[in-house]
């Protein structure tokens, strides 16, 4: 393991050769398990201006692998047909999931995102805006009819959340991430031209499991940001505040007098904990309705590879003690090529 941890340039010329291969359509099977049992921790280079010597593609590629890490090795590891279309749905999904953390007032978010609103019309009228993500949008509708729906979902979920308030319930969470979400793996579904049920039914599923993760997950950024995104219902249920639980994430025993007693932690890990257990239970029906569904469609199976790191992340969480703010759990986990890998080419 220590062999492998010290191949950093190893694992980036692999890397560059994988890219290559991918946009090229193929792959030699033995480099490609090379590459992923070789640990990359390199930083990631993607750019936030297109610099022109980029194909459009590229820049779909550099961006989601520099905002979307785990996306980014889902991705590479669907079929070679699919693989660019995916890409120009995560790059889409990144543009739309930065505009609220780069803006301060939410008029000029509502701005950005009557651009894409516009450019949504643009691309499916034959008329793409010159810009990386609307052009390689605009390649894949073309390859493969894609519901404009679906990616009108996308824009509208990021339009709801501009104003960074708590969500009222785990209900709203989930509603939430049906349409922040769930419509990614719809849009693969149609790209690989699989109509099934139980598949449409699992990526709802899935969703609303990377939805809850992405709140826990994000709890230590969005407090630097002075945002608790934690449901409502849920800080009444556990007495508990946004102050409370941004003095515990600061580890700020005393404010104003007020000290944050064990119980009160206590409750907070209680919160996460029930937030877990639902979590849990949505992968457990989205695996299942993977089995079922994928039998006429195996191929199908790897659109469905984020289950892997939502699974590693919430397994994390319950060996801290359900402790959103444990330091390792920010951590990127260096195996996780390997385990997509694995779970691409082997379990699924």
């Amino acid at each position: 393991m220590d062999s492998l941890r010290r191949s950093g340039v190893c694992a980036l010329k692999l890397e560059c050769i994988f890219l290559t291969a991918q946009l090229r359509g193929g792959f030699p099977r033995k480099a490609e398990a090379q590459y992923f049992f070789v640990k990359r921790y390199a930083n990631t280079s993607g750019t936030e201006t297109w610099n022109k010597k980029q194909s459009t593609s590229e820049y779909c590629i550099a961006s989601v692998k520099k905002s979307d890490y785990e996306n980014y090795l889902c991705t590479l590891l669907l079929p070679a047909p699919v693989r660019s279309t995916a890409f120009a749905i995560r790059a889409f999904n990144v543009e739309l999931a930065q505009i609220r953390d780069v803006i301060s007032d939410h008029r000029i978010g509502k701005m950005r995102l009557q651009f894409w609103k516009d450019a949504l019309e643009r691309i499916y009228s034959g008329n793409p805006p010159q810009t990386p993500v609307a052009q390689e949008l605009y390649r894949a509708v073309q390859k493969t009819p894609m519901s404009k729906a679906s990616l009108r979902d996308l824009i509208d979920a990021r339009e709801e959340s501009l104003h960074n308030k708590p969500f009222r319930s785990v209900d709203a969470v989930e509603a939430y991430s049906l349409k922040a979400i769930s419509p990614a793996f719809n849009l693969l579904l149609e790209a690989m031209k699989v109509q099934n049920e139980d598949l449409q039914l699992a990526a709802q599923y899935l969703a609303k499991a990377i939805g809850i993760k992405t709140v826990l997950r994000s709890v230590p950024y969005n407090l630097q940001r002075g945002v608790v995104l934690i449901p409502v219902d849920l800080l009444i249920k556990h007495r508990l505040s946004a102050d409370v639980i941004s003095r515990i994430g600061r580890n700020v025993d005393v404010s104003q007098g007020m000290p944050v007693t064990e119980e009160k932690r206590k409750g907070f890990r209680d919160l996460t904990a029930g937030l877990v257990e639902r979590c849990d239970n949505h992968m457990e029906k989205a695996a299942a309705l993977i089995k079922t569904g994928s039998v006429g469609s195996p191929n199908a199976k790897t659109i469905f590879l984020p289950t892997v790191s939502c699974r590693k992340f919430i397994n994390r969480l319950k060996l801290n003690n359900f402790d959103v703010f444990q330091p390792s759990l920010r951590q990127r986990d260096g195996l996780l090529p390997l385990k997509l890998w694995w779970h691409a080419n082997i379990k699924f």
